[in-house]
């Protein structure tokens, strides 16, 4: 049992051990980890799309499916070309993306909160911050995407490197109580042994 419960705690210490220099990485090169994310991803495509090629040219295919599958392989392989050279402007893409999804319904709000205040409703000014809140964190995301994608990197490896630290505390609470259990079960057997 306890060379069960040694050989998890092990495993865990060392998860947690990951989890936090998985974390600090994150916080400190934010920047080249959506970079080396966006170009894994680019190089994850092109294999892709020329694992199809090939499958066409092996005739493992027939007919319109091995054409489709020439055609997709190349535009995937394409893409992929794309992205492993360009990652900055697909990690720019996403906040921007979000941003202007934001924007829509930051207008939307905005105009539900005139419609508020033109029926005289009481926290109609509520609505109108939350419209403008909204809009100021659109115009953020649309025009500091890189920004915005630091920050978030940021975030996440700072929730990982708590994650691994709260891991290992556990862990170590875990083997505390395994200490005093073991020292009870040891007790009960000495006073067994005497009777």
């Amino acid at each position: 049992m306890n060379k069960i419960f040694d050989s998890i705690k092990k495993n865990h210490v060392l998860e947690a051990l990951v989890m936090v220099v998985i974390g600090l990485v994150l916080v400190v090169w934010s920047g080249a980890t959506l970079e080396f994310v966006c170009k894994a991803i680019g190089v994850m495509l092109c294999a892709v799309g020329v694992i199809m090629v090939i499958s066409y040219f092996l005739k493992t295919h027939n007919g319109i499916v091995g054409q489709g599958l020439f055609g997709s392989g190349i535009i995937i392989a394409v893409i992929g070309a794309w992205i492993f050279l360009n990652p900055n402007t697909v990690v720019a893409i996403i906040p921007i993306i979000s941003g202007i999804i934001l924007l829509i319904n930051g207008i939307t709000n905005l105009i539900e909160a005139v419609s508020l205040f033109r029926n005289k409703y009481d926290k109609a000014w509520l609505a109108l911050i939350l419209a403008v809140i909204t809009l100021a964190l659109a115009l953020v995301l649309i025009l500091q995407p890189n920004m915005v994608m630091s920050y978030l990197i940021k975030l996440i490896g700072i929730a990982i490197i708590y994650n691994g630290i709260s891991h290992m505390w556990i862990i170590s609470r875990l083997n505390k109580i395994n200490k005093v259990m073991k020292q009870e079960m040891e007790a009960v057997d000495t006073e067994a042994r005497e009777l």
